[in-house]
């Protein structure tokens, strides 16, 4: 992310909203008290909070003269800014105002109030090219040597790749037996093996 660029961007954006907040009329005996602008990263194709920013909003919070009510300033915006703006909704403190992508936002209460403006749609970030694909027959990163080694065999294989199955007097490796030509062998008949080199047990 470079920071020439996200500076620009920002003064931009922020440069906007502002020509936006001064084309809104004040209500009668409001003072500016602050101004700041805000940076949001929606669907910037990135982990949450992390990334750049798409766009900025710009807030201006105003001191309102003793007696003014919450519901008359909101009144006032709905009167004069319907011309030129549609109201999307809102609460009885809190209105919202859109034109195209850009909106206004009045927040009231009876000592103060605050204008929110966004002068344009978010910046669209093209998304990542996706990765280049892996090579067939090596869809994991493979160790080191790993091909170059013999397994050891674990506490339950009698060799490597040869697996065992649990009885109770010990561990038995899994060996099939075809039967004899013309015998069927009964149901649930077991064999092993009793060693490399030696020839194989009768089954049970």
């Amino acid at each position: 992310m470079c920071p020439e660029r996200e500076a620009l961007k920002k003064k931009s954006f922020v440069t906007a909203n502002r020509n936006v907040l001064d084309g809104v009329p004040a209500v009668a005996g409001a003072k500016l008290a602050t101004e700041y602008s805000i940076g949001h990263r929606d669907n910037n194709g990135c982990l949450e909070a992390t990334g750049p920013y798409t766009y900025y909003t710009t807030y201006r919070t105003f001191r309102l003269p003793a007696g003014t009510r919450a519901s008359k300033v909101v009144a006032f915006y709905q009167r004069r800014l319907r011309e030129q703006w549609t109201e999307a909704g809102g609460t009885t403190f809190e209105r919202t105002f859109t034109r195209g992508e850009a909106y206004v936002a009045v927040r009231a209460s009876d000592e103060s109030m605050q204008l929110t403006a966004r002068a344009r749609g978010p910046v669209a970030i093209p998304p990542p090219p996706p990765p280049p694909p892996r090579p067939y027959g090596a869809q994991y990163p493979i160790a080191t040597g790993y091909l170059d080694t013999t397994p050891e065999p674990m506490s339950y294989e009698l060799e490597p790749g040869e697996t065992c199955e649990r009885i109770s007097s010990g561990d038995v490796p899994s060996i099939i037996i075809p039967p004899t030509p013309g015998i069927r062998p009964s149901s649930g008949t077991r064999c092993s093996k009793s060693g490399q080199g030696r020839s194989l047990s009768t089954c049970s």
